[in-house]
């Protein structure tokens, strides 16, 4: 059996195909969109960004990114701080 022709024939075939579904779950977990979700179950459905942070090891920037993707994408809701004590402390539901 010829490994380098079947290997061919995989990468074009994979080069014609259309994006499907699970490319974008796998996008999504590289993106640790996911392992957020994942955080936010195990801690109530609520978590500070900065929390979120530290304990999934990701710089500030990146966690203020994927939780901006999940909301766009409506899978959480970020409620707005009410008051002036609360700005930069907000919960995500």
């Amino acid at each position: 059996m010829d490994y380098t022709q079947l290997a061919i024939q995989l990468i074009n075939m994979r080069a014609s195909a259309p994006q499907i579904k699970m490319e974008r779950t796998m996008s999504q977990i590289a993106r640790g969109e996911v392992l957020a979700l994942n955080y936010l179950a195990a801690n109530g459905n609520r978590a500070y960004p900065k929390d979120m942070s530290r304990a999934l090891m990701l710089t500030t920037a990146r966690v203020a990114a994927m939780l901006k993707s999940l909301e766009g994408q409506e899978m959480i809701i970020r409620p707005r701080p009410p008051t002036p004590q609360t700005v930069g402390r907000s919960l995500f539901v």
